[in-house]
């Protein structure tokens, strides 16, 4: 609640959700409705995700509502998951894993590895953000991806991956220099 101008994160951040509650988990807000301005992340990421619940990961913001911003930010951090048995959604990020908050003239340097996911609703992974919710406005903008994207044995009923957006309604003016790999997964894969 708020907002957050010119911070630059270092460090790692690791953590096990073995519980019934949704993880937000990112380098910088797990959970943003205000704007986010000016922000790097270098710390890196390790997720084990395991049992009942969704998984918001990304670089800056773990899930974003969408009144909130990320404006002018880069993500240096390298994100891995790790995860089995997962009956909700998991979206993962190099800049926001879940919202429909405004992403514009922001960057994701660094690599996503997704492994061993069993997730009932769906896997959503993109080198800015996992997944968008927002339909009316045009809220991914300016934004480029230079990361590379790995996803290894998952075997879910839907794995969207994009150099962008894993999904999006509204993409403007964005590129991917990323390489997107899937490796040994038992599913349907939409890239």
């Amino acid at each position: 609640y708020g907002d957050l101008n010119y911070c630059i994160v270092r460090g790692k951040i690791c953590g096990i959700n073995q519980g019934t509650g949704d993880s937000m988990i990112a380098g910088v807000c797990g959970y943003n409705d205000g704007n986010i301005n000016n922000v790097i992340n270098y710390a890196e990421i390790s997720i084990v995700q395991n049992k009942n619940r969704a998984a918001t990961v990304g670089g800056i913001v773990g899930s974003g509502k969408d009144i909130g911003s990320i404006l002018n930010s880069y993500n240096y951090g390298r994100i891995e998951v790790i995860g089995q048995e997962i009956t909700e959604s998991i979206s993962i990020g190099g800049v926001c894993g879940y919202g429909g908050n405004i992403i514009k003239k922001c960057a994701n340097f660094s690599d996503i590895i997704v492994d061993t996911l069993v997730g009932k609703l769906g896997i959503r992974i993109g080198g800015i953000i996992g997944a968008s919710n927002s339909e009316d406005i045009e809220n991914i903008i300016e934004n480029y991806n230079k990361g590379n994207i790995t996803c290894l044995n998952s075997n879910t009923e839907s794995l969207l991956i994009g150099g962008i957006a894993g999904i999006s309604f509204q993409i403007s003016n964005c590129y991917n220099l990323g390489d997107i790999e899937c490796i040994n997964n038992n599913l349907n894969v939409n890239l």
